[in-house]
């Protein structure tokens, strides 16, 4: 009951999230590309705006194959949905790892600690493939929690880990390599290294044969998205040295300093030290982006547990109460950042016809990112990015502007 209970307070958190408008670039840009794989009907060959990604390569094509589905049988609208049940898979999948290793009571502890993370809740109702991601790569790390070095084991990590992988290239590997080592480390036994290592090289094969067996797809992603990532020729994103660390501040609340090993439980240690591995793995790329944080979360909610399993009954059940009052009036609360074509120019804007071509002058701050996606998920117009006014398309209905901060509609020139 307390099982079904939790999940059910996850589940009224995350819909409640996912049924508010939100104009979150991220996860608009993946709508407007799953609608175009629809459109095109191509499952490999995905495409952005005609001049931003019109060969989409920032990510693999396969965490977006869901996505495509549930607009087939669905539509766009039930896409925030599809990432609220990988969020809800992913709870459920962390009370059954805290039932195993300590007990049931220490399963629902982390599962209401990863469910009442405010930031976990925020993403995970959102139209992104870090859900999937997360499931996926947790769900290869269960052998290992299991302590479970046989065939099945194997086949579940490896199956697991290669699905990751194939939503998010290396970062599904984050988690597996990251318990295997804890795993050794926690254990003093180099066994379950090997068993991890193959695990996760098998994972690889997949992800590594498609990429090899198509240059356009290595060209964009290995060379211009990893390996770019990775060395620093790509400088969006954070270049700090500790930019994972300050993510990590910014993002796990309320729950972070709990999750400290104030007690400690020898089921527990490998976590532990996965956690603190996986810090560094996400800390290695030159680019680092807040929300690759977000797959420490599952680990971080076990050992959250570790250390509410330990407090007074009563105590436990006042923080629990506050939780369930506090949290969804919080989530309600926080308004999420609009773009100024949902809210200036509506009215303009809903009366072009769809496709219609319209320029969106490039910003210093970066802030045109989310008025194209906006002009493109959500009015389905054609956006066309120009880096100054003069250079908007001849074409174009209207362009859209920022004179010092403020957005503007202009006429395009004749």
């Amino acid at each position: 009951m307390l099982h079904a209970g939790t999940l059910v307070f996850a589940a009224a958190l995350l819909t409640l999230d996912a049924a508010r408008h939100n104009d979150d670039s991220d996860a608009q840009l993946y709508t407007v590309v799953a609608r175009h794989m629809v459109e095109d009907g191509t499952w490999t060959e995905l495409r952005y705006l005609d001049n931003v990604h019109p060969e989409f390569r920032e990510h693999l094509p396969f965490g977006l194959w869901p996505s495509a589905i549930t607009i087939r049988v669905a539509g766009e609208r039930a896409l925030p949905l599809l990432s609220v049940v990988w969020t809800l898979l992913t709870i459920a999948l962390v009370i059954e790892f805290g039932r195993k290793l300590v007990s049931l009571e220490f399963g629902l502890i982390a599962g209401f600690a990863l469910a009442t993370t405010e930031r976990f809740i925020a993403y995970g109702a959102m139209h992104r493939l870090d859900p999937s991601l997360i499931f996926f790569a947790l769900l290869s790390c269960g052998p290992l929690i299991f302590q479970r070095r046989d065939a099945r084991g194997f086949a579940v990590m490896a199956i697991a880990a290669a699905i990751a992988c194939l939503i998010k290239g290396p970062f599904g590997l984050v988690l597996p390599v990251a318990m295997t080592l804890g795993l050794t480390f926690a254990n003093r036994e180099l066994k379950w290294l090997a068993f991890g290592a193959a695990a996760c090289v098998t994972a690889l094969i997949p992800v590594t044969t498609f990429v090899l067996l198509n240059q356009r797809w290595w060209d964009g992603y290995v060379l211009q998205q990893l390996l770019a990532s990775a060395t620093g020729t790509r400088t969006d994103g954070d270049s700090s040295p500790i930019g994972t660390l300050l993510a990590l501040g910014a993002l796990c609340w309320p729950w972070l300093p709990l999750a400290l090993p104030w007690r400690r439980k020898l089921e527990v240690q490998p976590i532990v030290f996965a956690t603190g591995l996986a810090l560094v793995f996400l800390s290695l790329s030159s680019r680092k982006l807040p929300h690759h944080v977000l797959l420490l979360f599952p680990f971080i909610a076990l050992l959250v547990a570790q250390n509410l399993s330990t407090w007074p009954k009563l105590v436990l059940r006042v923080v629990v109460g506050l939780a369930v009052v506090g949290l969804p009036i919080a989530v309600w609360l926080n308004p999420t950042p609009r773009a100024a074509s949902c809210t200036q120019f509506a009215q303009q804007l809903s009366a072009l016809a769809p496709g219609t071509r319209v320029s969106v002058v490039a910003t210093n701050d970066g802030r045109h990112w989310r008025e194209l996606a906006t002009l493109a998920a959500e009015f389905r117009l054609s956006p066309w990015l120009a880096p100054t006014v003069a250079d908007a398309h001849p074409q174009s209905a209207i362009v859209l502007s920022s004179n010092n901060g403020t957005w503007q509609l202009d006429s395009p020139s004749p």
